[in-house]
C-alpha cells in the first residue's frame, strides 16, 4: 500500500465493488457514462508485477460488470484500455484497467477504435489519409470553438479526444494541466452510477 497512491486509499463509498484481488469504481472524470476503472488491490506499478491470481480476476470482474451494466443501460460496445508507463500516458502509479462504453455518434469516425489514439492512424480501411487543406490561425480556433461547443452541449466527452488530435496535428503542444480542466469532474454522476449499479453485482 502507497499512502499517497488514490488508489490504495479508496472509501467504501467511492467503489462499485471491492474484491479479494482487485477492485473497480467509475472514473471521476469519464471520457463517457459508465467509464469503469478495474484496479487490483496491491499496489502493483507494472503490469508484469501481476500475480496470475489478480490477473484472472481483473478479467472476470471486467467480464461481470460489463455484462451487468449492457443489461441495465443497454451499452453494449466498449474500449479496453490500460496506459503503461509515461510514455503512454499513465499518470497514476498504479496499474488500472479502462472499460470506455461507446454508443453512436460520440465521436465522428470511430473506426480502428484504440487506434486513434495516434492522431490519424484510426481508419485503416479508408486508403490514405487525407490530408485537410492549410487552414490560417483564425479558421483553426474557429473550429476548435464548434467542437468545444459541441462537446460540451451534447455531453460527448470523446469529443475532447478530437480536440486533442486536432491540436496535435497541426504539431501543438497540449498542456495536460489545461487538459484536465477541461474534462469535468461528474462527482453527481458517479454517485448515481456507483448506487445503480453496486447492488446487481454478484461476483
Amino acid at each position: 500500500m502507497d499512502e499517497d497512491c488514490p488508489f490504495c486509499n479508496l472509501s467504501e463509498e467511492r467503489l462499485l465493488h471491492r474484491g479479494r484481488y482487485v477492485s473497480a469504481l467509475f472514473s471521476f472524470w469519464p471520457v463517457s457514462d459508465y467509464h469503469l476503472l478495474i484496479v487490483p488491490n496491491r499496489h502493483v506499478t507494472a503490469e508484469k508485477e501481476l500475480e496470475d491470481r489478480e490477473v484472472l480476476d481483473l478479467h472476470e470482474l471486467r467480464m461481470a460488470l460489463t455484462e451487468i451494466i449492457e443489461r441495465k443501460t443497454g451499452l453494449a460496445n466498449y474500449n479496453l484500455g490500460l496506459n503503461q508507463g509515461m510514455l503512454a500516458g499513465q499518470t497514476v502509479p498504479h496499474i488500472h484497467y479502462h472499460v470506455i462504453f461507446r454508443s453512436a455518434g460520440d465521436v465522428e469516425d470511430p473506426t480502428g477504435g484504440v487506434r486513434n489514439i495516434i492522431p490519424g492512424m484510426g481508419n485503416y480501411k479508408g486508403g490514405p489519409v487525407q490530408k485537410r487543406e492549410e487552414e490560417g490561425p483564425e479558421s483553426f480556433i474557429w473550429r476548435i470553438k464548434e467542437k468545444i461547443d459541441r462537446t460540451r452541449d451534447e455531453h460527448t466527452w470523446l469529443g475532447l479526444y478530437e480536440i486533442k488530435e486536432m491540436i496535435l496535428a497541426r504539431g501543438l503542444r497540449v498542456d495536460a494541466g489545461v487538459y484536465k480542466k477541461v474534462v469535468p469532474k461528474r462527482e453527481e454522476d458517479v454517485k448515481r452510477w456507483t448506487e445503480e449499479i453496486r447492488p446487481l453485482i454478484n461476483v
